[in-house]
């Protein structure tokens, strides 16, 4: 998974939850080095208003599509502009990636559709009138 994957779906969650509910839930290490990839981020948006405005509305809806995608665009130009920035910004999400990939799993679902990533241990069932241990799972 590339930096700025790995960025925003470390950030979504840390957003969405608050850091110390976030703590709790990724570990103290993870959210440690979440919160350095937000302050990260954070500082090399200050007075780039389009960025800064980004970014605020990502932490009112960290879990909206459309503002993650956003997002990267955003930090794409930002890396592509500013190696020193790139490095810190891969640095960081290569850690968390070996640290805790469990952490930072994207899954997405629509009726008769999953997506998932990094995925380890974990049965997915999709479709209709599927059994699992001799017990038939709902159809709705």
């Amino acid at each position: 998974m590339d930096s700025i994957t790995i960025a925003i779906a470390a950030l979504s969650p840390y957003l969405a939850k608050g850091t110390e509910a976030f703590a709790q839930s990724a570990g103290k290490e993870v959210a440690e080095m979440v919160g350095d990839l937000y302050r990260l981020v954070k500082s090399k948006f200050k007075g780039d208003s389009y960025a800064e405005q980004t970014l605020a509305r990502m932490e009112e809806k960290p879990n909206d599509k459309g503002r993650q995608s956003v997002l990267k665009t955003i930090l794409v130009d930002k890396t592509e502009s500013d190696p020193e920035f790139a490095k810190n910004l891969h640095q960081i999400s290569e850690e968390l990636e070996k640290i805790d990939g469990a952490s930072i799993n994207m899954i997405a679902s629509a009726e008769r559709a999953i997506a998932a990533q990094n995925i380890q241990g974990s049965t997915i069932i999709s479709g209709n009138g599927n059994v699992v241990n001799g017990r038939r799972l709902s159809d709705e």
